[in-house]
């Protein structure tokens, strides 16, 4: 298979710089015309949380069990809401997209693109670009970069304002169970790097503990 190499690489720590690129990026995407787009399931939905967490109950602990079902719970109305939505990329981590400098050069990976809702993209990529791993902080300059660029370019709605503490919760648990399956469930012979699921965790009860804190990083 022949395809093109788009320039550029991705970034380990990203800047306040790069997170603009990123929301201003992540608003024209959403901005694009979405009535005659195809359709694109999810296959990372409830009926796969359900599933994973089904799965993981004879590795975790009870309590940790519990807090997983939930959690799903606690989510489940978001994704039959009335928000608006398209095609997303729903994997837009720091490592799905390209740099040249400080200007984005491309973006990779739509392997999870699926039509949902818009503020949960955001809420995917905030996740990845926002959160301090193993600190449990939000990286309040990152945060505020990538929604005001997001904001300047798609202004969002009241009701997308009023789901963005769930938006995170959901993608949150999203990451979480799915790392903590590549954790417990390896797959032979897989070539992807197995990756730590404490960000997620720690985001996941921040965002139950805290969700307030998330509402103030929109300027």
């Amino acid at each position: 298979v022949l395809i093109e190499k788009l320039p550029g690489q991705s970034v380990e720590n990203p800047s306040t710089l790069h997170c603009r690129e990123v929301g201003k990026f992540l608003a024209n995407m959403h901005s694009l015309p979405s009535k005659n787009l195809v359709h694109l399931e999810n296959f990372r939905g409830a009926k796969w949380r359900e599933s994973v967490i089904k799965k993981l109950a004879s590795k975790c602990s009870v309590e940790e069990a519990a807090f997983l079902r939930n959690s799903h719970q606690r989510v489940s109305e978001f994704e039959n809401s009335d928000l608006p939505k398209g095609n997303i990329h729903a994997d837009l981590f720091h490592d799905n997209a390209l740099f040249s400098g400080d200007r984005l050069s491309g973006v990779i990976d739509f392997y999870y693109a699926h039509s949902a809702a818009y503020i949960y993209d955001l809420a995917v990529t905030f996740a990845d670009w926002c959160f301090v791993q193993n600190n449990g902080k939000i990286h309040q300059e990152n945060a505020v970069s990538m929604l005001s660029a997001y904001t300047s370019e798609r202004p969002i709605s009241m009701l997308e304002r009023k789901s963005w503490e769930t938006a995170i919760e959901l993608a949150s648990l999203r990451f979480l169970l799915s790392r903590l399956h590549g954790k417990y469930f390896p797959r032979q012979g897989s070539l992807t790097q197995e990756k730590d699921p404490q960000v997620f965790k720690e985001l996941l009860i921040l965002s139950r503990e805290s969700p307030q804190v998330f509402d103030k990083l929109f300027q």
